[in-house]
């Protein structure tokens, strides 16, 4: 990970994070914030210790369809999904659109309610949702890091 590093950039890993030993192994990686997909995570109970030990986890809602995926595999409301994270004090809030099936509107609306979200467009290339300050983006190497 530290061949990763630009001078002055902050490394953000993106990884499974199941539970709160899962996010010490992945801040013993060097990196400055951890993303983790939330449908992954255990429970809420565990999130809720997550953000009693670091605040620099960001959960992510991966939507497929419109849809935010939840831990069940089922789709919900993104929105809710956001409600529910941000009770537990969550406010930057990373939301994978995995098809670019969330439209304008759902962006604005996600915008309205969750300012510090960061959009993570899901197909590589393509423009985030301007209404955001932060956004992130695919990198891809071309060659394998010695």
């Amino acid at each position: 990970m530290k061949r990763l590093r630009v001078r002055g950039a902050y490394l953000w890993l993106m990884t499974a994070v199941e539970t709160t030993e899962d996010l010490m192994d992945a801040f013993n990686s060097s990196a400055d914030m951890v993303i983790s997909p939330y449908h992954v995570s255990r429970s809420d109970a565990i999130l809720k210790d997550i953000m009693d030990v670091s605040d620099s986890f960001i959960p992510a809602v991966y939507v497929k369809n419109g849809l935010g995926i939840r831990r069940n595999g089922r789709g919900s409301d993104v929105e809710s999904i956001l409600d529910e994270l941000m009770d537990m004090n969550y406010f930057r809030i990373c939301v994978v659109d995995t098809d670019m099936s969330l439209t304008g509107r759902q962006w604005e609306s996600i915008a309205d309610m969750c300012p510090s979200a960061i959009p993570f467009p899901g197909i590589r290339y393509a423009p985030a949702p301007a209404q955001f300050e932060n956004r992130a983006y695919h990198v891809a190497f071309r060659r394998p890091l010695r």
